[in-house]
């Protein structure tokens, strides 16, 4: 799904490839941070507890609030800490309270964490990188989602199973109706 809209988003990336020049860098860390949350949260999902992989995913606001203070340098407030306070009682309580101590994260929890990390970690990296086109910062994302979930799928102990001309029909049309147009919606929505 995602490498269909990168084809799709290519020809308006390389048209924009002048003001890619020094760029390079930010564009691979968005590729990386993009591609690894989106990825990380649909494989989570698939192997886990829908409800614990999306508390553990939306916990990128918090990771948001500590990396304003570590990175641009913003002071912690007296409403971000309440909100950080909360979001974090609000998991524990709801993941078994102390119990949560008591067992070591799964693979699928570290996943869905990392996902919301990564997120947290792309909103900065796309602010930063807002003077690059809208369809440069969607292709990156989105290319590094498909490289990433192909990793995922080479990992796999089961083979690939081959897929007829409808299958892939199935599996491309949400790329081009879903995909190419929410991640393009995001990206604007970030920017506002």
């Amino acid at each position: 799904m995602f490498g269909l809209s990168v084809l799709l988003l290519l020809p308006f990336v390389l048209n924009n490839l002048a003001k890619l020049r020094g760029q390079i860098r930010l564009i691979l860390l968005i590729a990386a941070l993009g591609g690894w949350a989106t990825a990380a949260l649909v494989t989570s999902l698939a192997a886990g507890s829908v409800v614990r992989v999306m508390l553990l995913f939306y916990l990128a606001p918090v990771w948001t609030i500590l990396e304003a203070r570590i990175f641009p340098g913003e002071a912690f407030t007296r409403l971000r800490l309440i909100a950080l306070s909360l979001a974090l009682a609000g998991l524990a309580a709801t993941l078994g309270g102390p119990e949560i101590f008591s067992m070591p994260l799964s693979g699928v929890d570290a996943l869905a964490l990392s996902s919301g990390l990564a997120f947290a970690f792309n909103n900065v990296a796309l602010r930063v990188g807002h003077g690059l086109p809208d369809t440069v910062r969607a292709m990156a994302i989105n290319a590094g989602c498909a490289l990433i979930s192909f990793g995922f799928v080479c990992r796999e102990v089961k083979p690939m199973r081959t897929l007829d001309a409808m299958q892939m029909g199935i599996l491309f049309a949400p790329g081009l109706f879903r995909v190419l147009p929410g991640t393009l919606a995001t990206l604007s929505r970030l920017l506002l």
